[in-house]
């Protein structure tokens, strides 16, 4: 059975100081010990930021003004945490008034409903889960499975109906992440060693295109619906803009850190966010309608992971596994011109 509860911050992080540019952390239930994060995302449905919290056995949702935080419980819970990310709920997506979640212990999906605090249903999923992105506007739940290189496929119609397989996507060498490009209704995944990104049809669920990234590692995905951009997270500690109205092509690089993995962007400001925890840092680059980059700073985030969110307007938040919390940075630059 799922709970619900709803706490506030404690003394290491106030939302008076949140709205300055000095980051303040906030510590999460359960958060002691260390929460392995993977996936970090911001719902403008539900006004929150979705935020899977491992091997706590909960997903927390952050109000991102007044930084309150809901917490689900009721997926796998584990004593301690290992040092990774592969425990309990770690990808979770808004569909409607319900957040679908993934857990890797129990390989199910959940659907979850925030109002109510509970569980409304499960489905147990083909193989070992990485990411859930939600379709709304086709019925359909994708997840990615790369222990067994493939995209496992949902129709859901909601409304108190159960999910129900659709099929499975093969995708050698991947699936590495997965974006959703909402105006021409393409999803996006990287081959994670090939140093290609490739688009999916919603119609005949097949790979349609491959375009070079640039990459040794592909790693996270963002996207820019408005300017059709593409951006892709390299392990090598770099950025990649791809144009999607050039036929992918890569139209700028910039470096950001090591162990980047995960990137946001904020179309409000024009600013892409990239988390660098080699460096315990996080860097945010600008982003121009024609897909150029200029760095425009990097802050010191002691502990910071790999997940990162925008939550528009200059809220970002990025996971702070070892102290089972979250950084949060208020970004006061200017916003970038067109």
């Amino acid at each position: 059975m799922l709970t619900l509860s709803t706490a506030c911050l404690d003394s290491r992080s106030r939302p008076t100081t949140a709205r300055t540019n000095q980051p303040v952390q906030l510590a999460l239930p359960s958060g002691a010990g260390g929460i392995g994060f993977d996936d970090l995302r911001f719902s403008a449905e539900l006004g929150a930021v979705l935020v899977p919290s491992g091997r706590s056995g909960a997903l927390n949702m952050v109000d991102p003004d007044s930084l309150r935080v809901t917490t689900m419980a009721g997926f796998t819970r584990r004593p301690t945490w290992s040092g990774g990310h592969d425990e309990g709920v770690t990808s979770a997506d808004a569909y409607g008034p319900l957040v679908l979640a993934t857990d890797r212990d129990s390989r199910l999906l959940s659907m979850a409903n925030p109002g109510s605090g509970r569980i409304t249903g499960s489905i147990r999923l083909a193989a070992k889960p990485d990411f859930v992105r939600a379709i709304a506007a086709r019925g359909q739940v994708w997840v990615t499975e790369p222990d067994a290189a493939q995209i496992e496929l949902l129709h859901f119609p909601g409304a108190g109906a159960p999910p129900t397989h659709l099929g499975t996507i093969r995708v050698e060498s991947g699936p590495e992440a997965l974006a959703v490009d909402a105006v021409r209704n393409l999803p996006y995944t990287n081959l994670e060693e090939k140093g290609t990104t490739v688009a999916i049809s919603l119609d005949s669920h097949r790979i349609v295109a491959r375009r070079p990234n640039g990459c040794r590692i592909s790693q996270g995905l963002a996207m820019d619906d408005i300017n059709a951009l593409l951006f892709v997270a390299c392990g090598e500690g770099r950025i990649a803009v791809l144009s999607l109205t050039r036929n992918g092509a890569l139209i700028d690089t910039a470096s950001v850190g090591s162990g980047v993995d995960m990137v946001d962007f904020d179309p409000s400001l024009r600013h892409l966010y990239a988390p660098a925890p080699g460096d315990s840092s996080l860097t945010t680059l600008g982003v121009s309608a024609a897909g150029r980059l200029s760095q425009l700073g990097s802050i010191a985030l002691p502990g910071a992971g790999d997940c990162v969110a925008s939550a528009g307007r200059g809220g970002v938040f990025v996971c702070a596994p070892r102290d089972g919390a979250l950084w949060v940075v208020r970004d006061t630059l200017p916003a970038t011109a067109q």
